[in-house]
């Protein structure tokens, strides 16, 4: 807080010797100047004494301050040795010292700076020794503020007077803009200024001046779109963008360059005029703007938008008038040239040297049948062969609007364009196309409306063409429409002074050649005036009349052809002579004496003023013609009256398909008369799953002339629709063509549902035999019955009558419900019961009207939705046991005697199958309880074998003098190998049947064991198939291989009783081969003898086995020895066709 100092004390003041220190007292106490005394010592300065206005400013009061050194006071040391330097400057000169300097103000906390100026008097030494001093210090910032504004408004006036100089010198708008930016860096102390001018054809600011730190043009700020970037934004919103605070202003993207280069401010402002806006004005400064700055900112920038706009004002009427002076010259070189192409050279010419073009070219519709399109007329700029390839424009998106005449394109950057390059196939420049980046085409318009052409200008460097360029060009197309019009018009008119002299060369030729060719042509010919007489008549007619041409001409045409006939055509000619063309037929006299028929036409010949002078007749004779159209009519007539009379449908067709004659048949069948029929079509009739496959067939048969036929469905009359046959062939002229279509319609519509019916019979027959379950049987008939005849219902019942009773069982359904169940047979009606119990089929077409049915519809039919039903009873020894019924639910059905039949013979293989499904079930319960029996038995036999068996093996020790060990033991693996069948067939095998090749695995097995107890040394294989057999079969070939194996076995011990370590392999094989069976036995031993002889060298065991091939297998053995190595072989083969017993 500041306070008020008092300043009692002066003792000091009074006993002072200076004089000068006395001379204060009287007005420091008052005065705003801060006035005092200080005393300079080695490194401080120390306050003597201060009055009020010092007290004030520092803010200690008066006594306080005194002998208190300024170090104490909140000086810096910087600050304290400033002022040691400024008093020992005033100490020097022995006087005073006078200087101004800048420091902040200390009162209320405020911050700003302060201008002081400062008189430093030298008073004298103190009884210290040390220099004294009396200071005057005043606030002189009013003053300085006051020099300053005055200073900046020179300046500032100095900034106006340049810019207002340097946009009236005369200069080009860039210079005027570069000086103005100049200025601007100059005189505001700007780091760098800028100016950017709309270009409001691409609504982007271009820059046209920089000065200061940077002076190019070029770059990324070079073209700035409005609304993009600071510069865009001020162009945009039209407001100024100003700020002393760059770093941190969003609107400056670079902040990194802003910091670098140390800018602070930065001002931007929108060069409007009125709601126009012509550019951008901007700088950056590296210190704050003041008010007054960005006032004269903004004065400044409507002196340049004012300038900018004046300029191009200036310099747009001197385009134009050149512009004008340019068109004019042009167009007098143009309308005094008639030759076209030259014409439209000089045209393109121009147009390219006048706007800078890298080349032009001119464009010129040409007619074509699917409209116009442009050709290559004449180049400009460059050589010929740079439009050897190129290809000629179309009505594109971008060349559109020239070609249709609805204005100019002119573009800096074609390629930019969102239509360029969106026209397929190609994208973007077509193959052979020059290089174009700026592009200007101007259509050329006559002055009928008619589109020319068009002028096309390009060039491949950005933004070559101007508006001033446009309108030189638009001027020069307009020259030249008119003078190619000029240019048009003499060359037609020189064409037409050359086609007249042609047309009457031609005529004159044309007269001879018209003459001989009337006279060539075999019809008759003539001229008849206004009189009634010929003034021409050809050869033909001469030679018909029988006089030469001199002598009918000028005739009355009475007197050539005779009043009789005169009289008869008379009216004719008058009509013809009225202004009437006249067509009539009748006969003629040929040359007086036969008589033949003529076609005649009167054609009236009229003058430039609409009257008749006469009449030219041409006279055709058709009596060939008439002859065969009588005989035709006579044929169609015959063809008709046998149309009629035969039982099919005849039609006929015109030669490209179209129907025009039914018989009396069709009307029968359809109800509609041919006119009717021709009227609405034949479309309606057909079947719809029908209708396109005949449209299909009928379509080919015409394109190819080839026969049509196809099967398809007809309505009838009554509702129904009826399988036909239709069938046509093509009558063909002499010269090939088709004249005629004549087919027939035949109805197989019996036939082809007796196909249906056998087909689905057969069907049915093979899914009946797929099962051998009753029920399923019936569910499969019941269910493809119902699908077939398409009911509502299909199902079987059991009946019993003594029970009056009635069970159906599972049922067809179709969109009903299912009413399987037990029911009531006397509910059903009581003639139908006894119908249906006398075998008959009962068919109902409607239970509500029927008698039979209809005291029960209410009760019976109506509530399970019957309203129709066919049933056909199944009759066993004279009684009926159960039905199969079909119905119709909601609707009436008449049911055919096909259908009556149909579910008849369904009813009766139904019924065969299920008695054959039963059959088949018993005797398969009857087989399985044989089987069970038999396999008990063998069971039996194999334990009695197997008692037996081991009796035998009880006795081997003891030994017997009536049979040998050997005998025995080989009679006791003959019951082993019995038993062992027995034995398989008592375990789920067929009955009667055995796997042979599971009782020799066994068998083997058996002997391999035996063999092992025995310690013999002999290993068996055995490699067999699955060979089923007979039992007794079976059981031959098991004692069979059972005697070959222990007779190689036993041959091998006898060869080999030195040596009974080694061991022999026995391989025993069965197999089918080509029908047969064959059983092999093989071993490595010695083999059999070259002599030997079965029949002879045979043993007990051999003559077993020759014994069983014989007249249990019926078949062949064989003895043989191994050709690949030692050892014997024996194979019996015999037919696997062996009856089982």
């Amino acid at each position: 807080m500041i306070t008020e100092p008092t300043c009692e004390n002066s003792a000091l003041i009074a006993d002072d010797r200076n004089g000068n220190e006395k001379t204060l007292l009287g007005f420091h106490e008052t005065s705003s100047v801060l006035m005092g005394m200080v005393e300079v010592l080695e490194n401080d300065i120390r306050y003597l004494y201060g009055n009020p206005a010092t007290a004030r400013f520092t803010g200690f009061s008066c006594d306080a301050m005194q002998n208190r050194l300024l170090s104490e006071m909140g000086l810096s040391e910087e600050q304290i040795k400033k002022w040691l330097e400024r008093y020992r400057l005033a100490g020097k000169s022995d006087g005073s010292v006078r200087f101004e300097y800048e420091r902040p103000s200390l009162q209320n906390g405020e911050s700003k700076m302060l201008w002081m100026a400062a008189t430093l008097s030298f008073v004298g030494h103190g009884e210290t020794g040390h220099p004294r001093f009396s200071y005057l210090i005043e606030d002189i910032s009013a003053q300085r503020k006051a020099e300053s504004l005055a200073a900046d408004y020179v300046r500032l006036l100095a900034l106006s007077s340049e810019v207002g100089k340097a946009l009236t010198d005369g200069h080009v708008l860039q210079s005027s803009l570069q000086l103005c930016t100049e200025s601007l860096v100059r005189h505001l102390d700007a780091a760098f200024a800028r100016i950017w001018v709309l270009n409001p054809a691409e609504n982007v600011l271009e820059l046209w001046a920089s000065a200061g730190m940077y002076t190019h043009l070029d770059g990324a700020h070079s073209r700035v779109p409005v609304g993009k970037f600071k510069i865009g934004l001020i162009a945009g919103e039209r407001k100024p963008h100003l700020t002393n605070s760059v770093v941190g202003d969003e609107r400056v993207s670079d902040q990194e360059w802003a910091k670098r280069e140390g800018m602070v401010s930065f001002a931007g402002y929108p060069l409007n005029l009125g709601d126009n806006l012509v550019g951008v004005m901007a700088l950056f400064s590296r210190k704050p703007l003041e008010e007054t700055t960005l006032e004269a900112l903004a004065t400044v920038s409507n002196q340049i938008a004012v300038g900018i706009e004046r300029q191009k004002a200036d310099v747009q009427l001197k385009d134009q008038a050149e512009t004008l002076k340019t068109i004019h010259e042009i167009g007098q070189i143009l309308s005094a040239e008639l030759d076209l192409k030259r014409l439209v050279q000089a045209a393109t010419d121009a147009a390219t040297t006048v706007t800078g073009a890298q080349f032009g070219a001119f464009f010129y519709n040409v007619p074509a049948e699917q409209g116009k399109f442009s050709t290559l007329y004449t180049f400009s700029g460059v050589a010929p062969e740079h439009f050897a390839q190129f290809p000629m424009p179309c009505k594109t998106d971008v060349f559109a609007p020239v070609f249709k005449g609805d204005g100019t394109i002119r573009s800096g950057d074609v390629t930019q364009d969102p239509r360029y390059g969106t026209n397929s196939p190609h994208s973007g420049v077509l193959i052979g196309h020059l290089p174009v980046v700026s592009f200007l085409a101007v259509p050329v318009v006559s002055r009928s409306g008619e589109v020319i052409g068009g002028i096309f200008l390009g060039h491949e460097k950005h933004n070559v063409f101007t508006s001033q360029h446009q309108q030189v060009v638009e001027g020069i197309a307009a020259q030249a429409a008119i003078a190619i019009d000029n240019a048009r018009l003499f060359q037609k008119a020189q064409d037409e002074v050359i086609e007249r002299e042609r047309a009457q060369n031609a005529l004159l030729e044309s007269g001879k050649q018209l003459r001989l060719v009337i006279n060539a042509i075999p019809m008759l010919i003539s001229y008849v005036d206004t009189e009634h007489r010929y003034r021409f008549n050809n050869r033909s007619y001469a030679e018909w009349m029988g006089k030469p041409p001199e002598e009918i001409n000028g005739s009355h045409v009475s007197e050539v052809i005779g009043k009789a006939d005169y009289k008869e055509i008379q009216a004719h000619i008058e009509a013809a002579l009225s202004g009437q063309e006249v067509v009539y037929e009748r006969e003629m006299l040929y040359q007086g004496v036969a008589s033949r028929f003529v076609h005649t036409t009167l054609v009236p010949d009229f003058d430039e003023d609409g009257s008749v002078r006469g009449l030219v007749a041409v006279v055709n004779d058709i009596t060939e013609r008439r002859r065969q159209q009588d005989a035709l009519s006579e044929s169609e007539r015959r063809y008709r009256f046998m149309s009629e009379a035969i039982p099919q449908i005849v039609w006929t067709s015109t030669s490209d398909g179209n129907q025009d004659y039914y018989n009396q048949r069709w009307t029968e069948y359809t109800g509609l008369s041919l006119r009717e029929t021709l009227l609405e079509g034949g479309r309606k009739f057909l079947y719809p799953e029908d209708l396109q496959p005949t449209l299909d067939a009928w379509s080919t048969a015409v394109k190819t002339g080839n026969d049509y036929k196809i099967e398809h469905r007809l309505l009838g009359k009554d509702g129904i629709h009826r399988w036909f046959l239709s069938c046509a062939t093509a009558m063909h002229g002499s010269d090939g063509k088709i004249i005629k279509w004549f087919g027939t319609a035949t109805d197989i519509d019996e036939q082809k549902k007796a196909q249906e019916r056998e087909r689905f019979l057969g069907e049915l027959g093979e899914w009946l035999r797929t099962s051998n379950e009753p029920q399923e049987i019936l569910w499969i008939a019941v269910s493809r019955t119902g699908e077939y005849l398409r009911a509502s219902r299909c199902y079987y019942t059991d009946t019993n009558l003594e029970e009056d009773r009635v069970v159906i069982h599972r049922d067809y359904c179709h969109g009903v419900e299912s009413w399987a169940g037990t029911y009531s047979l006397s509910d059903f009606g009581s003639e139908v019961i006894k119908e249906l119990n006398e075998g008959k089929t009962v068919a109902i077409s409607d239970t509500l009207t029927d008698s039979r049915t209809a005291s029960q519809y209410e009760s019976t039919y109506l509530p399970v939705k019957i309203r129709a039903y066919l049933s056909v009873p199944l009759m066993q020894e004279g009684e009926r046991v159960a039905s199969l019924v079909v119905s119709q639910a909601e609707v009436t059905r008449h049911w055919t005697q096909e259908e009556r039949v149909l579910l008849e013979t369904i009813a009766e293989r139904t019924r065969f199958a299920v008695e054959n499904a039963r059959l088949w079930q018993a005797e398969r319960e009857q087989k399985e309880k044989l089987a069970r029996a038999i396999q008990e038995v063998h069971h039996r036999i194999k334990n009695n074998l197997q008692g037996v068996s081991a009796l035998l093996e009880m006795q081997i020790p003891f030994g017997s003098t009536m049979m040998p060990v050997q005998t025995v033991r080989e009679g006791l693996n003959q019951i082993k190998t019995i038993a062992l069948v027995h034995d398989l067939l008592a375990h789920d095998q067929p009955i009667g049947n055995v796997d042979a090749g599971k009782v020799l695995t066994k068998l083997i097995e058996l002997l391999s064991m035996n063999m092992q107890s025995a310690k013999r040394s002999s290993s068996l294989s055995v490699n067999v198939e699955e060979v089923w057999l007979p039992t007794k079969a079976a059981t031959s070939v098991a004692l069979i291989v059972q005697e070959l194996v222990t007779n190689a076995e036993k041959h091998r011990r006898t060869v080999q009783r030195d040596d009974p370590s080694q061991v022999q392999e026995i391989e025993v094989t069965l197999k089918k081969v080509e029908g047969n069976i064959s059983v092999m036995v093989q071993d490595r031993g010695p083999g059999f003898p070259p002599d030997f002889d079965p029949a002879i060298s045979a043993n007990i065991g051999l003559e077993l086995v020759t014994t069983l091939v014989k007249h249990d297998l019926q078949g062949a053995i064989t003895f043989k020895n191994r050709t690949d190595e030692k050892g014997g072989c024996v194979e019996v083969v015999f037919s696997e066709n062996l009856v089982s017993e």
